[in-house]
């Protein structure tokens, strides 16, 4: 009978640990494929004519509405819905005349258009017209709030476009 030690390693452990430690080397570069000696020879195009260049379209930065009460302005970002909530940061009676969604400013091929929002309940004037459909803005402008038929105008803002 054999007896066996509890200090005693299985033999599959024991060839595990007397296995010298492997080292790692670092990683080497591939090495650069072998470049032909000489490329063929490319065809040469003649030069062709170049095409007139388009036209310049002035593209303006910003267009802001000033108040005349109040003397201060705001910036308009293209795409905006402008209502009561953005005019009454120029003038807090503002409320009284527009509505939350008024009308929209829009910028397309270099130009500001308004266009006023049907859900309204007054309409939107620019220079005492009436805007039906969508009308360009130009520097020094007067959008207001107007009656129905157009006969009163109130609460104007100037139109201030640059660049």
């Amino acid at each position: 009978m054999m007896l066996v030690h509890s200090g005693s390693r299985r033999p599959a452990e024991s060839a595990r640990r007397a296995e010298p430690a492997r080292r790692v080397e670092p990683a080497r570069p591939a090495a650069e494929p072998a470049r032909p000696a000489a490329e063929p020879a490319r065809r040469v195009e003649p030069a062709r004519p170049a095409a007139e260049p388009a036209p310049a379209v002035r593209t303006y930065a910003f267009c802001k509405l000033k108040s005349a009460s109040s003397n201060s302005a705001a910036r308009v970002f293209p795409n905006s819905k402008i209502g009561y909530r953005f005019l009454e940061i120029l003038d807090p009676e503002a409320k009284k005349y527009y509505s939350s969604e008024h009308f929209m400013i829009t910028f397309q091929n270099g130009k500001w258009f308004i266009k006023h929002c049907a859900s309204a309940k007054n309409k939107t004037a620019v220079n005492k017209v009436l805007v039906n459909g969508e009308v360009e803005l130009h520097n020094g402008d007067i959008i207001e709030a107007a009656s129905p038929n157009g006969s009163v105008t109130v609460m104007p803002f100037t139109v201030e476009i640059g660049g």
